[in-house]
């Protein structure tokens, strides 16, 4: 996208509907005062795109985009509750039927 959404009448209506419905922030339940794009604009995330959209502090949301700024992972996890960074090291790392992780190499089939 060439142009950034921030000053259009579309994206005012999108940040107040999704702080309207999540009005808290994901990362720790403070009052959301910023909407966030899960994937920046910048690299292709839709602008106006509820699943690309997330309340926010001004807080974290400054984390978050500090850190993508500096090429650094985002910090947390995922909604299945997994890492959010894809070279963290539990990503490849096979889970045995009870639970815990196979650090031998073999498989546990």
């Amino acid at each position: 996208m060439a142009k950034w959404p921030y000053n259009t009448s579309e994206w005012r209506f999108v940040r107040r509907d999704q702080l309207d419905r999540m009005p808290f922030c994901t990362v720790c339940g403070a009052l959301a005062d910023t909407v966030d794009h899960v994937t920046p604009i910048k690299i292709g995330g839709d602008p106006f795109c509820p699943s690309n959209l997330q309340s926010l502090c001004t807080r974290h949301h400054n984390q978050k985009t500090a850190r993508h700024d500096m090429g650094r992972a985002p910090l947390g996890c995922d909604s299945e509750g997994l890492p959010s960074d894809p070279n963290h090291p539990w990503h490849g790392e096979e889970i045995s039927p009870s639970g815990g992780k196979d650090r031998s190499g073999g498989s546990f089939s």
